[in-house]
């Protein structure tokens, strides 16, 4: 499911930040940059990335992650000429996000 899939790419961000937090992942940052690169699309600019990246090192903290929707904050629903969705509860999610950015 999505829901999987978003899991699984966040423990394998997790994986790759801690190990390169460690003296060896260090060194091959800038190889690493380097192969990645090109597979990576974003709004991002190159000093953002960079700092954010230094941020991540110097703090050497756990990323947090959230997903959205929230946990009971969607209902499986149907409607016709859109198939399955996910009915969602805008505000909760929305608070959620701030509660998120705020913490």
């Amino acid at each position: 499911s999505d829901f999987g899939r978003v899991r699984r790419q966040q423990e394998v961000m997790n994986l790759l930040m801690k190990d390169m937090l460690t003296i060896e992942g260090v060194t091959k940052l800038p190889k690493l940059a380097g192969v990645i690169t090109p597979y990576i699309n974003t709004n991002v600019d190159t000093s953002t990335g960079i700092f954010i990246a230094k941020d991540i090192i110097t703090n050497k903290s756990d990323l947090e992650t959230m997903r959205i929707p929230v946990d009971g904050s969607f209902e499986n629903a149907r409607y016709n000429g859109a198939g399955s969705v996910l009915d969602l509860n805008i505000e909760e999610n929305r608070e959620a996000i701030k509660t998120f950015m705020n913490s």
